[in-house]
């Protein structure tokens, strides 16, 4: 086998690549009835046009254009700010946390493990929807008028609270 140099004159023979397929399927994660996860095709993409609608973003003459002709924000991107302190750092972490809320969904009622399939998966998924909310027994109703309620300074009680009350005495 024959190590071609860049300076040498010798050049090894050029082979053409296969160029591919400009138009590339794109595919959506999904979720079935039961939680588990699947690839639906929703269309087409053409790569190369993909590729070139980013082409003036990327130009930097077109940059430096812009910003000669007084627009300032061509070379300040604006900043998106969260805060990640209490987000996993590493891979491990990531998974020493979903170990943490399954332990969470193994220590609920059976009743409310049963009405997401008994399922982890099913439960992570919609954790804070509606649906939700609904399953775990969180009235967003009743929240929300236990905090206007606390903000007018009554208190309405319940009556699971009354039947304590009472039980007590």
């Amino acid at each position: 086998m024959k190590i071609f140099k860049p300076y040498e004159k010798e050049k090894p023979e050029a082979k053409p690549n296969c160029c591919g397929n400009v138009m590339e399927p794109e595919y959506r994660e999904r979720y079935d009835e039961h939680g588990h996860p699947y690839l639906e095709k929703v269309g087409e993409v053409n790569t190369y046009e993909k590729i070139q609608s980013y082409r003036d973003q990327c130009d930097v003459m077109a940059i430096l254009s812009r910003y000669a002709a007084g627009d300032e924000s061509a070379l300040a991107t604006p900043g998106y700010y969260i805060d990640t302190t209490k987000l996993p750092k590493t891979y491990t972490e990531y998974l020493n946390s979903m170990n943490e809320q399954r332990e969470k969904f193994d220590q609920l009622p059976l009743e409310i493990r049963q009405k997401f399939g008994m399922n982890f998966q099913n439960w992570a998924a919609t954790a804070g929807e509606a649906d939700w909310l609904e399953k775990m027994g969180i009235s967003m109703k009743t929240d929300a008028a236990a905090q206007s309620d606390q903000s007018n300074g009554t208190v309405n009680v319940t009556k699971k609270e009354e039947n304590a009350d009472e039980q007590k005495q």
